[in-house]
């Protein structure tokens, strides 16, 4: 069902669907292993499928005081599946919003102010032998960059964080404790704070939930993405990931070249940078 894009339209669309599944969920009759944890999951699956599916989430009142509850719960399974049910129902929103009206505001706040000098424009325009100072265009301030993977990739990932650190050109996210795939709330502020997402993508990244999330929500934010190959071989056939990387073209780290493929990631930044 979970991997099934018709079928979850299906569930959704069926007035029946949502509800049914919900109370395999929530109803304490049911056994937990073989009946409410897999209806835990179908529902942390539907939820992606759109605004109707959320919407008929958030009317079942059982359903939702589960979810509050359980987002707390010792079961790290089940409290990662609920506080991200949580977020795409009520918070995720309202976390895009606020975002986008903070950055409105510093950007306005910060906006440079032009002085215009009256004693020297005159010379500035008009000599000949006149060399403009460009000083302060030879260094920029450290880009804010954000790696997106699935802790299966962690080993490659971690090799391209460590390089992009060396070259102290670009301050970076990376969730090293894997905590975005238990807590969106860290992820969302993680997301704003950057401007350019590499999504470091595979068929595990793909499969994830929590990967999800996080490349949809950076896409909603308006993020610049960079799509990098970390498993060899893989590409997108369809689904929400392709979607995500869409005619972008990737940076392949699989081919056993890494400083090649450094490079080429170094020149899509830069131009990620530069398009700002």
């Amino acid at each position: 069902i979970v991997q099934n894009d018709e079928i979850k339209e299906e569930i959704v669309n069926d007035d029946e669907g949502i509800p049914l599944i919900a109370r395999c969920a929530y109803d304490r009759n049911f056994d937990f292993d073989t009946i409410r944890r897999p209806a835990w999951n179908i529902l942390d699956h539907l939820l992606f499928v759109g605004d109707d599916a959320i919407e008929k989430t958030y009317e079942i009142d059982y359903l939702m005081d589960d979810i509050h509850m359980l987002s707390s719960s010792n079961n790290l399974h089940l409290s990662s599946i609920t506080k991200r049910m949580q977020f795409k129902i009520e918070q995720e929103a309202n976390y895009i919003i606020n975002q986008n009206r903070e950055e409105d505001e510093d950007k306005l706040h910060n906006a440079p102010i032009k002085v215009f000098d009256e004693k020297k424009a005159i010379y500035q325009y008009i000599r000949g032998d006149y060399r403009f100072n460009l000083s302060g265009m030879q260094s920029r301030e450290p880009s804010d960059l954000m790696i997106s993977y699935c802790s299966s990739d962690k080993k490659l990932c971690l090799i391209i964080y460590n390089k992009l650190k060396e070259s102290k050109m670009y301050r970076i996210s990376f969730d090293e404790a894997n905590d975005h795939e238990s807590n969106p709330i860290a992820m969302a502020d993680s997301v704003g704070r950057s401007s350019i997402i590499l999504v470091c993508f595979s068929n595990k990244y793909r499969q994830l939930n929590a990967s999800r999330l996080e490349a949809e929500f950076a896409k909603k934010r308006k993020r610049k993405i960079i799509p990098i190959r970390v498993e060899r071989y893989y590409e997108p056939t369809g689904g929400w990931l392709l979607s995500i990387i869409d005619d972008r073209e990737c940076v392949d780290f699989t081919q056993g070249n890494f400083i090649y493929a450094y490079n080429r990631l170094i020149e899509h930044i830069d131009i990620a940078i530069d398009d700002d």
